[in-house]
């Protein structure tokens, strides 16, 4: 978690809205839900949708919705929100049986040699962080360790603030907690920005580069196919 947080919102960006789901936008360095979350950082995708949209609200889930995937607290990015119990149950469905495609952008540090990779590992908490938030690779430290596995594709290459940076397209083949940060940390570029696996030295940058860019769940009467504005398009530099 990086201390340079962005400023208060006043609207969160609505891409999508059916009659079964909603899909936002999410700013970074904003966490979805949760009490002691919007007591620490001031406001959730939660409490904003629920003052923006007070109708879509259902007191019968604890923070008012019911959010079939989860995004980073410093990722950005497309956000399914379901509106029904039976909605959310299908969605589930089917991340669990991996019928979801997801892409993500990233930075990473320096120029990515291999254009398009599949990077594997085992992932798991790691045991030597007393918080219990943090995940890892590192087998001599990995609790509860499950396999993991995403594409990587460059898209481009340039310089940020000065220093070798590439553009990627990443898939998450697997679902594992923090595991695009963590398999481009593996591949020897991590993400510029992260604050948490960069030992937190990575301060300079105003936002973790990690966006959410594409979403497809394949619902069978109201898929969900969104893609989202490419929030690096003109951070690279030749």
């Amino acid at each position: 978690m990086n201390p340079a947080c962005a400023a208060p919102l006043e609207i969160l960006p609505i891409l999508v809205e059916t009659s079964t789901y909603v899909i936002v936008n999410k700013p970074y360095d904003l966490c979805i839900n949760g009490e002691k979350e919007l007591l620490e950082h001031g406001q959730t995708v939660a409490s904003l949708l629920s003052l923006q949209r007070p109708d879509l609200v259902d007191n019968n889930v604890c923070s008012g919705f019911r959010f079939p995937h989860q995004l980073d607290y410093a990722t950005s990015g497309a956000l399914c929100i379901t509106l029904n119990k039976k909605t959310t149950g299908k969605a589930v469905k089917l991340f669990k049986e991996r019928k979801v495609k997801k892409e993500y952008l990233a930075l990473v540090h320096g120029h990515v040699t291999d254009d398009i990779q599949i990077v594997k590992s085992m992932i798991g908490e790691d045991s030597s962080d007393a918080t219990k938030f943090l995940m890892t690779f590192n087998l001599t430290k990995c609790l509860n360790p499950k396999p993991g596995e995403t594409r990587i594709e460059v898209l481009a290459q340039g310089y940020y603030n000065g220093k070798p940076t590439s553009k990627l397209a990443i898939q998450p083949i697997t679902g594992r907690r923090h595991q695009i940060r963590l398999h481009c940390l593996k591949i020897g570029h991590p993400v510029v920005g992260d604050y948490t696996y960069s030992g937190k030295t990575d301060t300079k940058p105003y936002r973790m580069m990690l966006h959410a860019w594409k979403l497809q769940i394949p619902l069978e009467h109201d898929p969900v196919d969104i893609t989202t504005e490419d929030p690096f398009c003109s951070l690279l530099e030749d």
